[in-house]
This record gives C-alpha cells, sequence and structure tokens, in this order.
C-alpha cells in the first residue's frame, strides 16, 4: 500500500513540475513566487476618446531652421536635392512626449494644424486633427512630418 501512495505522490510532483514549465508564474499552476505573465495588449474597442477642449487659440511660429528647410529651393522643400529629402525623412521624430497633448505639427507639403496624438506607431501617429472647427479622427505617416511642437 505504501508504494502505491509513493508512486501516486511521485507521479503528482512530476505533474506538477510539468505544470510550472508550461504555465510559469500562473496562481494554482505555477510556481509561487515568479512574475505573473503579462497580459496580451489591449486593442482600442469602439471611438477612441476626443481632446477635452479645442486647440489653443493661438498658432505657433514654424522655427526658422525647419522654415528653411520647408521653403529652401525654387520649387520649395520638395527642389531638386533628392538626398536631401533622403535624410530629412529620416530625422528622428520623437512624438511619443506629445500623448494626449496639444500639438501642432507642420508637414512637408506646407500644411500645418493643432494634432492631439492618441496613438504612436513605429511609422504612424493617431489622433484627433483640428478640422473646420471640430476634431477629425486622422492617421499621420511620420514621414511627411516637418515639425511639431507639444503644449
Amino acid at each position: 500500500m505504501k508504494s502505491d501512495n509513493n508512486k501516486h505522490e511521485t507521479h503528482n510532483m512530476q505533474e506538477s513540475m510539468r505544470c510550472q514549465q508550461i504555465f510559469p508564474g500562473i496562481p494554482g499552476i505555477g510556481s509561487p513566487g515568479q512574475r505573473q505573465p503579462t497580459p496580451p495588449r489591449q486593442e482600442r474597442i469602439g471611438p477612441p476618446s476626443q481632446p477635452p477642449s479645442a486647440p489653443p487659440a493661438f498658432t505657433p511660429q514654424l522655427p526658422s531652421e525647419e522654415e528653411q528647410q520647408l521653403f529652401s529651393g525654387p520649387r520649395g522643400f520638395m527642389g531638386s536635392d533628392s538626398r536631401r529629402i533622403f535624410d530629412f525623412r529620416r530625422r528622428t521624430r520623437n512624438l511619443r512626449n506629445c500623448m494626449n497633448r496639444f500639438t501642432y505639427i507642420w508637414l512637408i507639403n506646407g500644411s500645418n494644424f493643432w494634432f492631439y496624438p492618441i496613438f504612436v506607431g513605429r511609422n504612424s501617429i493617431e489622433g484627433f486633427r483640428w478640422r473646420r472647427n471640430r476634431w477629425e479622427y486622422d492617421r499621420l505617416l511620420t514621414n511627411r512630418i516637418l515639425f511639431h511642437l507639444c503644449f
């Protein structure tokens, strides 16, 4: 009878160790004290929330260095020097600091507007663009952004 209990206990220990390897850190299954697994990334469900109010009532001034890049050459920024455009588009843009903040954006085509970013991805940002006195959901490619200022 004792050997049956030993076999049963040995089987239970082996099963417990196998579960700890398969499900580490899950209470009741994995070993205690181990780090809990991170939950999967939450996808946005439903419409994203709009900014709390209209953007500030002023229009920021584009810094002179950026303005020179925008309007250099006879045809504006998209002038004859394609190497300059390539270098310009590779500039880093840290838009993560602007999450959920009023941000003024200048695009390389000369457009400029208020934007309220709610998601910053690797090559794009998503959020709300101020158009016709209301917020509209929009996605922008970061390589189209000349400059931005967060407020």
